[in-house]
């Protein structure tokens, strides 16, 4: 017994010393660890403010305005540009929009690393429920105003479902409704972003449906835009997954539908857009951007100097050769909401597919059809917000989002926004017959 208890602490003596000399190593590892990532960071942060002070984003943008003083606006570089293309070649390739044709170009560039030095990004610069522009003068009702109304549905792959169930309860309902739709109404059109989503629907599809789609596509009234696997997120995507996806989406459209193969580029939803998206979209034949998810403060600067359509180049191109035709949506998302104008209080009155499924929002206290008894009122104050919106750019054309997150997937949202859209625009072209307004309805 006591040879048992001596031996019992020398085992326990023993594994203090291990016990001991194990923290003691482990300690010195971290330590080592530590001080050489403390080393590549010194490297680091050494050669990005090399790359900071050498490198610098540059867009090119049509005239500058006289909206604000010239002392107000940011320092500017005044060196020459000469586009790769003229903007009416441009027009042509994408499909002879009259906004991109009549845009000008003057040579001046805004350095974006330049321009988020001049702001405050900790001011009020409006939001989710306010207006960034609550004094805004609309577009003289003597000018000619063309209004293009873009319905989409925003299918993301992945966020509260997964992808199988996604599909199953929802977007496979979305792209049979605007299907179904657009055969019935010839003067319907529509777009669509996710092939991911989009090659599960295909592959359920009869021939009669398929040579459907690809007259829908011939004829103009479906368009796909982007065309990656997804819509990526792309502040922290590295570029080879961007690149990846977007061959993914781009092959399977090129071997199994080709006549929708995209011209335009679409990102409403990445939080943060990289500069390395456009070059790819440009090195995949994309002819434009639209793009959605930037900071209030450059937002709002760049609408109030009328900056919000551009050329983006890349940082390291002194010749033009990358640069592509860019749209910024100038409020905060891509929703009735927030599209129809600057006013979402106002904008909330037209989000029509709440009347058949309040699925997320609460209705506005003044969301009503539009009837023979309300439709002077309701037209007016739509075609002002359309008005306003149309004076924060160079041309007199608008851009409106009729979509959202996974919408039309309750049958009886489209026809309810498709007929109320159809009684204001019948109205308004009663109301301004003299002044030759253009409507298109829901037109790509």
């Amino acid at each position: 017994q006591h040879y048992f208890i001596q031996s019992n602490l020398r085992m326990r003596c023993k594994l203090k010393k291990s016990l001991f000399i194990g923290l003691v190593l482990t300690l010195m590892f971290c330590t080592l660890l530590l001080l050489h990532h403390e080393k590549e960071y010194r490297i680091s942060r050494g050669v990005t403010a090399d790359m900071r002070s050498e490198v610098l984003q540059t867009y090119t943008v049509p005239n500058e305005s006289s909206l604000i003083a010239p002392d107000m606006r940011p320092e500017v570089l005044q060196t020459d540009f000469v586009p790769n293309e003229s903007s009416e070649t441009a027009a042509d390739e994408i499909g002879g929009c009259s906004a991109v044709k009549s845009i000008e170009h003057n040579g001046a560039q805004i350095q974006v690393s330049m321009l988020v030095e001049t702001l405050n990004f900790k001011s009020d610069h409006g939001g989710r429920d306010k207006s960034s522009f609550p004094n805004l003068e609309p577009l003289p009702s003597t000018e000619h105003l063309k209004v293009y109304l873009v319905p989409h549905s925003h299918c993301d792959p992945g966020w509260l479902e997964t992808y199988m169930e996604y599909y199953e309860r929802t977007v496979r309902g979305i792209l049979t409704n605007l299907y179904s739709f657009a055969i019935a109404h010839t003067d319907f059109k529509y777009i669509y972003a996710e092939v991911s989503f989009f090659s599960l629907w295909w592959d359920e599809q009869t021939e009669t449906v398929k040579e459907g789609m690809r007259l829908l596509a011939k004829q103009g009234r479906f368009e796909f835009v982007q065309g990656g696997w997804v819509q990526p997120d792309e502040s922290s995507t590295h570029y080879f997954a961007l690149i990846n996806q977007m061959m993914d989406g781009h092959d399977w459209l090129k071997h199994n539908f080709p006549e929708a193969l995209p011209k335009s580029g679409w990102a409403i939803d990445p939080f943060g857009l990289s500069p390395m998206m456009g070059y790819i979209n440009k090195l995949f034949g994309l002819k434009a951007m639209h793009i959605q998810r930037v900071h209030y403060a450059v937002k709002n600067h760049l609408a109030a100097t009328r900056n919000l359509d551009f050329h983006w180049r890349q940082a390291w191109d002194d010749a033009g050769t990358t640069d592509i035709l860019t749209h910024l949506a100038p409020f905060f998302g891509y929703n009735s909401k927030y599209t129809c104008g600057p006013d979402p209080d106002v904008c909330s009155q037209y989000d029509f597919r709440i009347l058949k499924n309040p699925r997320w929002f609460k209705p506005h206290r003044l969301l009503a059809r539009t009837t023979p008894s309300n439709v002077k009122e309701r037209s007016l104050k739509i075609l002002d917000q359309w008005r306003k919106k149309a004076a924060l750019h160079t041309t007199n054309t608008v851009f409106i989002e009729v979509g959202d997150d996974f919408m039309y997937e309750h049958k009886g949202v489209l026809p309810e926004v498709y007929q109320n859209y159809k009684v204001n625009h019948a109205r308004i072209t009663q109301l301004y017959a003299h002044l030759h307004s253009t409507f298109y309805m829901l037109k790509t």
